[in-house]
């Protein structure tokens, strides 16, 4: 039974890592996709992710028509929320959409906003996020620039 549980964590770490390479950070001057991985457990001497998060932008220039991440684990992530947060070219945070907490465990969860608006130039994050019993915890952070 263990070795089929640790075989579908290497399959699901092994695509992580391939998608983490292929779609690392860009720059949105049209839709981006981004990976954001966490955490890490060793097999057999390899350094595997404990989970990841992909974040979209849909649109193209300044203009962002949908904003989603999608966040995939190896375990459980429990107590979640997902936040997007906006900051303008000189570091000023301007916008912030607050994401539902799931007070549930689960392996996948996906949030995501409909926005169809010009955003200011500058970056557009998603962030993880979990209540722990000592607090509130960051996951992970995936962010695009966004650029005319």
């Amino acid at each position: 039974m263990k070795v089929k549980g640790i075989s579908k964590r290497i399959m699901f770490a092994a695509a992580t890592a391939v998608a983490a390479l292929g779609l690392s950070a860009t720059a949105a001057s049209a839709s981006a996709v981004g990976t954001s991985t966490w955490g890490a457990f060793t097999f057999q001497g390899y350094g595997i992710p404990s989970g990841a998060l992909t974040h979209t932008v849909l649109g193209k220039g300044t203009y962002v028509s949908k904003d989603y991440a999608t966040f995939t684990a190896a375990a459980q992530v429990c107590q979640w929320w997902m936040d997007f947060d906006y900051w303008d070219g000189a570091g000023r945070h301007y916008g912030h959409l607050q994401g539902a907490q799931h007070n549930s465990c689960s392996r996948t969860g996906t949030v995501g906003w409909i926005l169809n608006q010009n955003l200011r130039t500058g970056h557009a994050c998603a962030t993880l996020y979990k209540r722990t019993p000592a607090g509130i915890a960051t996951v992970t952070r995936q962010c695009h620039n966004i650029h005319a």
